[in-house]
């Protein structure tokens, strides 16, 4: 595989973080019961796929810097890359995040019988990573990829036995409904019917979403040591978008009990395999999407990629605030969306740009980006998930 297709996969990689400004957008009007044609749909078949693509992209790009870096380097920039800017954002950006909520929650209980908030540290800080809760299951995922890495690699037969069995399930036609089949058994058996909301109580990761998103990072993992059927994944993004829709408008209308299975069918089951379907169909559609139409490096592709790290971390408490703000006009559900989503990106992209890009953050975040007019950086990375 050469540096070069990596182009799509940094693309998709930056998008995919870009995606949650939105969701969050659609998520909040959907948590405050806003009366808007397709909010629910549209959050569940975003939640379906969105973060297994994701980890599924890390999974990749994991293996491929152990490859080339070795374990010793690759734990030590996964803790450098990842770990410090958790810790960091743990007391700085979640906290204010809390606090702009906090402040329209006084603007909106005026008066002396007021519910009272107490500005304390144990209500400003707390162990939750709320929306941060990626980054500690990314470096879990890599951390214990490392341990199973060194352990298969003791003189056993045992990786090329794994790899065998992948090339197989890959090339094959079961491929979809066997990783549906296989993502559904660990919610199935935690007692969910869908892809986990309740993913980080703390830092440590729950073992149901764990489990579950495990399946996509050791999909990528492994997809990088078979690379050469990328073809396989990659290939017929139309017909899988065609598969995608309908398996996502059907699990929906399972979820929502908008239809009703006969008695001899497990509900559950039935709404975990169909709902897989359509994630990795989806999955796949996008992946292809963006193989075929971003193949070749483009700057502001890069650019984008690059600032999406930061706007994954700083984007929500700036997306609560504008919500917050256009929550008290009559403007509709949708036209507030647009600006506060739009604000919010805009926002996070002008404090890149400012106050993060050239300097000790950006190199924390995805390592140095030299000026224009200076010297070339090295060999582009992919984020902070390849250097």
């Amino acid at each position: 595989m050469s540096t070069g297709r990596l182009h799509h996969i940094d693309a998709l990689r930056g998008s995919v973080m870009l995606l949650l400004v939105p969701y969050h957008g659609l998520l909040f009007l959907q948590n405050s019961q806003e009366d808007m044609p397709g909010l629910g749909f549209s959050v569940f078949w975003l939640h379906l796929w969105r973060m297994g693509l994701f980890f599924a992209v890390s999974g990749l790009l994991a293996a491929m810097t152990l490859s080339l870096w070795g374990p010793s380097r690759q734990v030590s920039q996964r803790l450098r890359r990842i770990a410090i800017p958790l810790a960091v954002a743990m007391v700085t950006i979640l906290p204010l995040q809390k606090l702009v909520v906090f402040f329209y929650y006084h603007l909106d209980n005026p008066g002396p019988g007021r519910p009272r908030f107490e500005y304390t540290l144990a209500n400003i800080f707390s162990l939750q990573p709320h929306h941060l809760w990626f980054l500690s299951y990314v470096l879990a995922f890599n951390l214990a990829a490392v341990a199973f890495w060194l352990l298969m690699s003791r003189g056993t037969r045992a990786p090329a036995f794994l790899d065998s069995c992948f090339r197989r399930f890959v090339s094959s036609w079961l491929m979809i409904p066997g990783l549906a089949v296989i993502c559904a058994l660990p919610l199935w058996l935690g007692g969910e019917i869908e892809a986990p909301g309740d993913v980080a109580k703390s830092l440590v990761p729950l073992p149901v979403p764990f489990a579950y998103y495990g399946v996509f990072f050791v999909f990528g993992w492994m997809l990088w040591r078979s690379r050469d059927l990328l073809t396989a994944v990659e290939g017929r993004p139309i017909s899988r978008l065609v598969v995608a829709v309908p398996s996502a408008m059907l699990a929906f209308a399972l979820y929502a009990r908008l239809i009703t299975l006969p008695e001899r069918l497990p509900i559950a089951l039935t709404i975990l395999f169909v709902s897989g379907v359509a994630a990795w169909a989806t999955i796949f559609a996008v992946w292809g999407l963006f193989a075929r139409y971003l193949p070749e490096a483009r700057p502001w592709v890069r650019y984008l990629a690059d600032a999406s790290y930061w706007i994954y971390l700083v984007h929500l408490p700036v997306l609560v605030a504008f919500q917050l703000s256009l929550a008290r006009t009559d403007m509709p559900p949708g036209a507030r969306l647009l600006i506060a989503t739009s604000a919010s990106i805009a926002v996070s992209v002008v404090t890149y740009a400012l106050l993060v890009r050239y300097t000790a953050v950006g190199n924390l975040l995805h390592g140095k980006r030299t000026r224009p007019g200076r010297i070339a950086d090295p060999a582009p990375g992919v984020g902070f998930s390849n250097g």
